[in-house]
């Protein structure tokens, strides 16, 4: 009975460590897959721009079911120029040109929940906007 008690104590302290491990999964997959959606529409439009060129040839469809990134003000941008200057927003499943130079970004519903995730065309430099929790996940010091 004892050894029993053991190993119950014995996994209930093991649980208490590693169930907050575990709660911000989903929320860290969530700012991944729009950090690599960025990233995976970035290399589509280099590869229509190499192959058609710019202009209306080279267009993509901006994926709009991405949970904590579809709101009125989250969204896809294009052609700002800053974190600040974001650029265009993309309205539902519109084609939108390629830029060959500014950003293309992905704007979270809330910076404290998800990061702003920017991709510059022109300079490949990879940007992101966070705050509070959002911070952990996927942007640090304004890079991702």
């Amino acid at each position: 009975l004892i050894e029993l008690v053991v190993v119950v104590a014995v996994l209930a302290v093991l649980s208490a460590v590693a169930i907050p491990q575990f709660t911000n999964i989903s929320s860290k997959a969530r700012a991944a897959a729009a950090s690599n959606t960025v990233a995976t529409i970035a290399k589509e439009c280099a590869a229509k721009i190499a192959d058609q060129g710019p202009g209306s040839s080279s267009q993509f469809v901006p994926p709009i079911s991405m949970q904590g990134y579809k709101d009125s003000a989250g969204g896809w941008y294009t052609g700002g120029t800053s974190l600040t200057a974001k650029g265009t927003k993309a309205s539902g499943t519109t084609k939108i040109n390629c830029p060959t130079s500014d950003n293309i970004g992905l704007v979270s519903e809330d910076t404290s929940e998800y990061p702003d995730f920017f991709y510059n065309v022109g300079t490949g430099e990879k940007t992101c906007t966070a705050s509070g929790d959002a911070i952990k996940r996927g942007c640090a010091n304004s890079a991702w």
